[in-house]
């Protein structure tokens, strides 16, 4: 009788009872009755009669023996043989409905193209700072203040190094590192703007960015000695030999080659193309910024690292950071303005980590990797529901086949594996073709990151083994409810080609599939529509004033009012206006000063800001 089932819960204890003890042909035999019995009698009488055969089974030596002896004559083993088998119906299924495999097969490669870019991502910046010899004893000091909502910074305090340095033996090398080095620097009348970073003499030898040419021990020894990159020494000098050469940096003087280092590696948390002294910024003229005092325990100006010795104990960070909370206490008791507490960081904790303010490098948060995983998934589960949608409709053109296999002693387990072989075939098919799709894109898709210069999205070897797991898994992800649903089907209204309700295209599986296939595509979509609306108002704002022909220019240490007088001479010029920085475009660099005597409490945070003009022309 149509609609009508066999007892749920008999069939229930059956399955729990015999487990995997390969009893598929028995259950079959004792359905068939029923379905025979229907025609004879009551429903109700049918049923008993199911649950009479059930317990009788469940209790029969049969059973018994097949779970001791794991079903010889239908084995689950699944040997080499088999698996062919497997793959070449399943090559032939998808050969045969071209159609089908190509939709799948596009609507993967689409949504598993993003996904590699992840996996690419993901892959290039668990490897950052991995190079260092010294990477598992290498610490970094981070500050927490009670500004700007308790932030966390990646700068400390000067005095705090020197502390660290005298006062607490178990430290091999502490190393201060300032970036008040990048500017304009000159050579041979030639002016190119660089990056660098003030550091002490014993830099190398905590960090293992090797050297070219020059002594590791020597090349930061004098004061007005400077180690350039190989890359900024072809754009300064050519190719010419760069050893020996003197370099001028504004503010700071004539600095002598004395080293020049390998190309750094894109995954160094530190980049820079200039190495100088710290000695060198401690005798300029603005070395009163850099001298340790009572005073600086406000200034957070520098980057403290720590080498840590060989043979340092696990429990040693815990030890060091006890010493920090005590500074700490000991500097910031009498100062309730400005209170700041300080932490070790590893150094493979940086990247990716959390996000801190007045970061060394380039920043990669732990939170934008969960956001792109998260777009990742929106792009990546239609396309799996797709796939999903797609097999289920397929049920009754394959519901004599899988009867058939059933028939003839095939597993449910089997009739798993066999759906899930089908589809890690198709997206290993996807794969191939998303590849091509992440080539294209990836290129596009750096600009929009970071810095081309500081990101690789080539893959390596063990991407491509990343590539072909996630595409298995993707396979095992979009095929597990078509295969559970195939596995499932009775065997004897398969080969009838008769649906049970669980096959019927109004199930509560598909219905499922499709809401939240649809649910998912209409959510990205308004996503993308509301962020592109919102890029296009903030580009086209009106501000309030003509944008057009105006110049920013800024001044690089030149006077102001000299500034003026001048370009207000040249006739092309209206009118000139001055702001410490781009209003609207730029954020200032802010430096905590302690409150003088009698001065008002608002008065505690004051802004070092860059000068820069703006010239309006005709």
């Amino acid at each position: 009788m149509k609609g009508i089932e066999p007892p749920r819960l008999a069939q229930k204890i059956f399955e729990w009872f015999c487990s995997d003890a390969a009893v598929e042909d028995l259950r079959g035999d004792i359905e068939e009755l029923f379905y025979v019995n229907l025609g004879k009698m009551s429903v109700r009488k049918a049923k008993s009669l199911y649950w009479l055969h059930t317990l009788s089974l469940v209790t029969s030596y049969a059973v018994r023996k097949r779970k001791r002896r794991k079903n010889k004559f239908s084995s689950t083993e699944y040997t080499m043989d088999m698996l062919k088998s497997y793959f070449l119906i399943a090559t032939r299924s998808l050969a045969k409905h071209k159609f089908f495999t190509i939709i799948n097969v596009l609507g993967l490669a689409t949504g598993m193209s993003i996904s590699l870019l992840l996996i690419t991502l993901i892959t290039f910046v668990t490897t950052y700072d991995d190079f260092h010899v010294n990477k598992d004893r290498i610490y970094r000091v981070i500050s927490k203040t009670n500004v700007l909502n308790n932030r966390e910074f990646a700068r400390t305090p000067l005095p705090l190094a020197e502390n660290l340095q005298s006062e607490y033996p178990g430290i091999e090398e502490v190393i201060r590192i300032s970036s008040d080095l990048s500017g304009e620097a000159e050579f041979d009348g030639k002016q190119i703007p660089m990056e660098g970073f003030f550091v002490d003499s014993h830099f190398l030898n905590v960090f293992s960015f090797p050297l070219l040419k020059g002594n590791i021990t020597t090349a930061l020894e004098k004061p007005q000695s400077m180690i350039i990159t190989e890359e900024g020494a072809q754009r300064m000098f050519g190719t010419e030999d760069p050893m020996g050469k003197v370099i001028n940096l504004k503010k700071f003087g004539d600095f002598e080659v004395t080293g020049v280092l390998k190309q750094l590696p894109k995954n160094s948390h530190i980049q820079f193309e200039l190495l100088v002294p710290f000695q060198a910024l401690e005798i300029s003229k603005s070395s009163q910024k850099f001298i340790a005092s009572d005073e600086k325990w406000s200034d957070l100006n520098i980057y403290t690292y720590l080498l840590l010795p060989k043979t340092f104990s696990e429990d040693e960070p815990e030890r060091i950071g006890t010493f920090l909370d005590k500074i700490a206490k000991k500097v910031y008791s009498k100062n309730s303005e400005f209170v700041a507490s300080f932490k070790l960081q590893p150094l493979s904790d940086i990247v990716p980590g959390n996000d801190l303010a007045l970061e060394i490098g380039q920043s990669w948060d732990t939170l934008s990797f969960i956001v792109f995983g998260i777009l990742t998934l929106l792009i990546l589960l239609p396309a799996c529901f797709n796939y999903a949608n797609i097999s289920i409709s397929r049920a009754l053109k394959r519901s004599k086949e899988i009867g058939l296999r059933k028939v003839v002693g095939g597993q449910r387990n089997q009739i798993f594996l066999q759906f899930i072989l089908e589809t890690v075939i198709v997206t290993l098919l996807a794969l191939g073709l998303a590849y091509v799709f992440f080539v294209i894109i990836r290129n596009e898709f750096i600009p929009v990151v970071v810095d081309s210069l500081i990101l690789d999205l080539t893959p390596r070897a063990i991407t491509i083994l990343y590539f072909v797991g996630f595409a298995i898994f993707v396979g095992f992800v979009a095929g597990a409810v078509p295969a559970l649903f195939f596995a499932k089907l009775n065997p004897i209204q398969a080969l009838k080609s008769k649906s049970s309700s669980k096959a019927s295209g109004g199930s509560m599986i598909r219905k499922a599939l499709i809401v939240g296939q649809f649910a998912l595509s209409l959510g990205f979509i308004m996503a993308v529509t509301i962020t592109i609306k919102q890029h296009a108002a903030t580009l086209n704002y009106n501000f309030g004033f003509d944008q057009e022909n105006i110049l920013d220019v800024e001044l690089q240490g030149v006077d102001p009012n000299i500034f003026r007088n001048e370009f207000s001479k040249l006739s092309s010029v209206q009118s000139i206006s001055m702001s410490s920085n781009i209003m609207g475009a730029s954020n200032p660099t802010r430096v905590w000063i302690q409150k003088p005597e009698g001065k008002d409490s608002t008065d505690v945070c004051k802004c070092l800001l860059i000068t820069t003009t703006y010239l309006t022309s005709i």
